[in-house]
């Protein structure tokens, strides 16, 4: 084999993982039906802050990876989102919550990555904080934040 014919062939055999691990260059979030049914009760300012913070997430570790591939899109739905503490929408409707009042959060993901050639591959992800002990000190969405960092760490490194 002459040697540019070598490089060659390296080259294409150290391409081809790559192309099989790129990722999206573009993350488009939506909430599901059943999460925008809640709306009313956790605040659609605060589903709109989750979607754009998933989206961040996915974005800043796909960035980190140095996998992302342009023409590639990730479309995202927010299936489920609970709050380690009550929103403030929570707390207006029912008097007896307030900020100090703790349960276990997280949030359920599912969606598409589309390619640029048509091909469709789904991802999902659902993560809950199965214990309490673990709810001291947290800010409303802390279990939600922590699945979307999750979900976006796995996506990146091609597990998800």
């Amino acid at each position: 084999m002459t040697r540019p014919a070598l490089l060659l062939t390296l080259l294409l055999a150290a391409a081809a993982p790559a192309a099989v691990q790129a990722q999206a260059s573009e993350v488009h979030v939506v909430i599901g039906p059943e999460l925008q049914e809640q709306a009313r009760e956790l605040g659609q300012n605060d589903l709109d802050r989750l979607t754009a913070d998933l989206e961040a997430a996915v974005e800043k570790a796909v960035a980190r990876s140095g996998k992302g591939v342009d023409g590639v899109r990730l479309e995202l739905t927010l299936v489920d989102a609970k709050p380690s503490r009550p929103t403030f929408e929570q707390m207006a409707r029912r008097p007896g919550l307030d900020m100090r009042s703790v349960s276990n959060g997280g949030a359920t993901i599912e969606g598409f990555e589309i390619r640029p050639d048509g091909e469709r591959r789904s991802v999902e992800f659902s993560w809950y904080e199965s214990d309490i002990r673990w709810a001291e000190s947290r800010t409303t969405w802390t279990d939600a934040h922590r699945a979307f960092d999750l979900f976006a760490s796995r996506y990146a490194k091609g597990r998800e």
